[in-house]
């Protein structure tokens, strides 16, 4: 496997409290919850952490972790999502960054077990989250509710973002 390429960590620090604010003042993440992750190469992770609110982060508030959840830096614990992000990057070794959040309208489809598999419909749903981030949604995806291995449920994502039964987007 090629290297990646890396933008510097400070760089990544800011653009993950940007992010952050940005799905907080959208109304995507309430209190605590959602969370943020970047690669920092191909064996550690930038990672938002555990009981912050994403509207009121700072750089120096990140950890970082290995590719097997243990803690390598910084002062705070990781996000309790942990398990699910390091699922992703396991499953897709092509992921550069996670954010899960709990858009309104998407997390109520999904927690009503409503599986949107029609990639338009999709689109609409997820559409300014999809849209901040770059690429293409796809339809509602089986996730494990302990944020613990999530199957299959990241194939086919493509660069966008998914809604996840009982699991936010």
């Amino acid at each position: 496997a090629q290297p990646h390429r890396m933008t510097p960590e400070s760089q990544l620090r800011a653009e993950i409290v940007e992010v952050g604010r940005r799905m907080y003042s959208r109304g995507y993440t309430a209190s605590n919850d959602g969370n943020i992750s970047v690669r920092l190469g191909d064996d550690r992770l930038l990672m938002t952490p555990r009981s912050v609110c994403k509207g009121f982060m700072t750089p120096d508030m990140m950890c970082i972790t290995d590719m097997d959840g243990r803690k390598l830096q910084g002062d705070r614990d990781p996000s309790s999502e942990m398990l699910m992000h390091l699922e992703v990057y396991r499953q897709r070794p092509d992921a550069r960054a996670v954010c899960h959040a709990h858009p309104p309208i998407a997390t109520g489809f999904a927690v009503a077990g409503i599986v949107v598999d029609d990639g338009q419909l999709a689109r609409t749903l997820l559409d300014e989250a999809v849209d901040q981030l770059g690429g293409d949604a796809c339809g509602t995806k089986s996730a494990d509710q302990d944020g613990g291995p999530i199957g299959g449920a990241c194939q086919g994502i493509g660069n966008g973002g998914g809604n996840f039964v009982d699991h936010g987007a």
